[in-house]
């Protein structure tokens, strides 16, 4: 996802739900935001019940995550929580994190991707904060 056009112009029906994303989740780049609303049924606004964007098989929530890496888990989680979310995507906007650092948060030996039951079968998809694609699965839980 580098380039803004990589998928061609958004569909004029949902530039507006482009526009209740990224006013909803300040910093959000503007490509994850066109990104989450294609193919979505509905977006909820503000005070919305559930996930933001609405999927035929259930929700999506897209979050910005500025805190410390080590609170990203507790962020899924409670992103996760809300009724009907089937994914979350998170665009990491902590100030100097790199995709390895993520990454390592993510995946490695006690990563938080086996870590939390509450987050087991969530998709999960992880952005930098120039919209760029760090990471994506299915979070579950070893064993």
């Amino acid at each position: 996802m580098h380039n803004a056009d990589y998928l061609g112009p958004l569909p004029e029906n949902l530039q507006s739900s482009q526009q209740i994303l990224l006013g909803e989740h300040p910093g959000l780049n503007e490509n994850v935001g066109a990104l989450a609303v294609r193919g979505s049924l509905d977006v909820a606004g503000a005070g919305g019940e559930g996930g933001d964007v609405v999927l035929g098989g259930g929700r999506l929530e897209v979050t910005v995550h500025t805190g410390a890496l080590d609170n990203l888990g507790s962020h899924l989680i409670e992103e996760a929580s809300q009724s009907g979310v089937t994914e979350v995507w998170a665009q990491i906007n902590t100030a100097g994190a790199t995709q390895e650092e993520v990454l390592e948060v993510l995946l490695g030996e006690d990563g938080i991707r086996h870590a939390y039951t509450e987050l087991d079968g969530l998709y999960v998809r992880i952005f930098g904060p120039q919209g760029e694609s760090w990471w994506s699965g299915v979070f579950y839980i070893k064993g």
